[in-house]
């Protein structure tokens, strides 16, 4: 909070820093890298604000957002139920139909308008889906103490020698950063290539359409799945099982990672 987080995504206008996707990602990753269950919580408590500031008029915006401009809030695909408020006369009425998600921006969107900045015109599958890619990423960065768990260990038959001293685990670390950072540049390109789509969107040269919308969206999960592979098939293979029992040093990163939050959850949640 005091970092401002929560306001990367935020207008100027609320007291945020109206920063682009690129930079909400990247701040994702180093956070996922240190913790990668702080970094989950990050991204789904700062990300919908930029929702709210897309389909939400200047009105709704002012009562939420100003004038302290603090909003952390969760949201779902299609909410389900009754919401009342306190004043009467405010009730919403929430179907199995209802869906945030699948809205109409071609050509700008009412939220955007108050901010003249076209970020606030996209459409929100495809930013979700890089959520889970950035917390992913920035996991299995935080696994990259796989480094010292192999230096650590001595070989069975040669104790003066570790696992370090193998060229086998050495062409492991290699190729798991390797690919993490192959999933990196394409979480920032697809960010880029998002921004790029609501700009276009709003100036006319091209609608940000459905298919636009998935095709981002695929991207930032192949680059999660990407990252996710890794994980599981050399990070965790080559650390060894002992440090993913309870207290382990890998357990956190193991738990976090396969706790919803995989891409695998969002192929799942994607193809419905």
């Amino acid at each position: 909070m005091d970092a401002g987080f929560h306001r990367i995504l935020q207008p100027r206008r609320y007291g945020g820093h109206e920063f682009g996707l690129p930079v909400f990602y990247r701040v994702v990753v180093e956070i996922a890298r240190g913790c990668p269950s702080t970094g989950w919580a990050l991204s789904l408590t700062a990300a919908h604000v930029l929702q709210v500031c897309t389909v939400l008029g200047e009105q709704a915006q002012d009562e939420l957002l100003a004038p302290e401009g603090d909003f952390i809030a969760t949201s779902t695909v299609a909410p389900v139920g009754v919401a009342r408020a306190d004043v009467p006369g405010h009730v919403v009425h929430f179907t199995h139909e209802t869906s945030l998600l699948d809205l109409p921006v071609e050509g700008g969107s009412v939220g955007s308008q108050p901010h003249g900045n076209p970020m606030y015109a996209g459409r929100a599958p495809s930013f979700f889906q890089g959520e889970p890619a950035a917390v992913m990423i920035g996991t299995v960065y935080a696994a990259d103490e796989d480094a010292r768990i192999v230096a650590g260990r001595s070989l069975l038959l040669e104790p003066d020698r570790t696992h370090a001293d193998l060229h086998d685990y050495q062409r492991h670390l290699g190729e798991a950063l390797g690919v993490v950072r192959t999933a990196e540049a394409c979480l920032r390109q697809t960010a880029e290539d998002c921004m790029d789509a609501c700009r276009r969107d709003v100036s006319g040269e091209a609608p940000f359409t459905t298919a636009e919308d998935n095709r981002l969206a695929l991207t930032f999960l192949n680059a999660g799945r990407m990252a996710w592979d890794v994980l599981q098939g050399i990070v965790f293979r080559t650390a060894g099982s002992r440090h993913a029992r309870d207290g382990g040093s890998a357990a956190s990163v193991l738990s976090c990672a396969g706790s919803g939050a995989t891409p695998s959850a969002c192929a799942r949640n994607t193809s419905r």
